[in-house]
């Protein structure tokens, strides 16, 4: 008997422990939540991370993406503007949602060799059109030598990868009813 309580209030002490860290956890969680809401992407970081990439956009090309978003009109991107771009952007059937500043946040270069291979591209364009368009949006931008060639298949600079979605919706644009 004197065992069991031992081994009762043992766990009730472990118990109360991990509480306490799970409401610190909670705690910090609640606050990174708050801060990445009020987080903004600025002009720069927008220049910053394209001439990474290497292609380099005008201020005013900048400012235009920015311009096109920015619902509160205070120059920058925030959390609910992106969400919101995303959201337009994905269900755009018309090709007239103002998308270079989406289209530069789906790049994603894996390997991080400044450049979208085919593999990478496949990711990118199945979130935004679906398993049933992916293949032939992916022919559309690599061409019909898409073909595997290396660790990541075919590859295309940013540059490439934003003049080929802009070619494409431009088609879809020609192609609707609008």
């Amino acid at each position: 008997m004197k065992n069991d309580l031992l081994l009762l209030t043992d766990r009730s002490s472990k118990l109360a422990e991990l509480r306490k860290e799970i409401d610190l956890i909670n705690s910090k969680l609640s606050s990174f939540n708050k801060n990445m809401r009020s987080m903004k992407v600025s002009f720069n970081d927008i220049d910053h991370a394209t001439s990474l990439l290497g292609k380099n956009f005008s201020k005013k090309e900048i400012e235009t993406m920015i311009w096109e978003v920015d619902e509160d009109l205070d120059g920058f991107l925030n959390w609910f503007e992106f969400r919101q771009m995303y959201e337009r952007c994905v269900n755009d059937k018309s090709g007239l949602q103002p998308s270079t500043l989406f289209n530069i946040f789906m790049m994603y270069d894996i390997n991080e060799d400044d450049t979208v291979s085919v593999d990478e591209t496949m990711g990118i364009l199945f979130r935004r059109y679906g398993r049933a368009q992916m293949e032939q949006k992916l022919e559309e931008m690599f061409g019909k030598e898409a073909k595997e060639e290396g660790l990541q298949g075919r590859e295309i600079t940013l540059a490439k990868y934003l003049e080929s979605v802009e070619a494409m919706q431009l088609r879809t644009f020609m192609e609707s009813s609008v």
